[in-house]
C-alpha cells in the first residue's frame, strides 16, 4: 500500500529589516502556522503560494523565493517552502475562522512559541538565519 501525501505551499514572510515574521495565529487552538495552503488542480506551486497568502493575509506577493521542502510532523503532507519580504506597512487582512489572524512576530517571541509544528519552526529558523 502506498502512502498518499498532500502537497502544500507555505511562505515565510519577513519584514524589510528581517526582524519580524508574518505568521497565522489560529485563536481557537492557540496554534501558529505559516500562510499558505493546498495546491489546486492546474495550478503551479508558485501560483498556489501567492494565492493562498493573499487569501489568508490580504498581501499580494510580487516575488517569492523557492527555499526547500519538508514534511509536516503529524500529517501526510509535503510542504514546499518559499520566502518573501514585504514592507512593514503592508495592510493585513482580518481574522477568519478557518485560517486565523495574520500577526507579526519578532524573533525573540517566535523562539518562545511552542504551538507550531516542529518542522515549520525548523524551516523558519533555517530561512531566517540565511536571510
Amino acid at each position: 500500500m502506498r502512502n498518499k501525501f498532500e502537497v502544500s505551499a507555505k511562505v515565510a514572510i519577513f519584514n524589510q529589516d528581517k526582524t519580524r515574521i508574518l505568521l497565522m495565529h489560529i485563536k481557537s487552538r492557540d496554534y501558529y502556522s505559516l500562510p499558505g495552503g493546498h495546491l489546486e488542480l492546474n495550478e503551479n506551486i508558485q501560483e498556489c503560494a501567492k494565492r493562498e497568502v493573499f487569501e489568508e493575509t490580504n498581501v499580494r506577493l510580487k516575488e517569492i523565493k523557492e527555499e526547500s521542502f519538508f514534511s509536516h510532523t503529524t500529517k501526510n503532507k509535503i510542504i514546499l517552502g518559499f520566502s518573501a519580504i514585504i514592507t512593514d506597512d503592508a495592510e493585513l487582512g482580518e481574522e477568519t475562522e478557518d485560517e486565523g489572524t495574520p500577526v507579526w512576530v519578532y524573533k525573540n517571541e517566535f523562539l518562545k512559541i511552542k504551538n507550531i509544528d516542529l518542522n515549520y519552526k525548523k524551516y523558519i529558523l533555517k530561512v531566517w538565519n540565511e536571510q
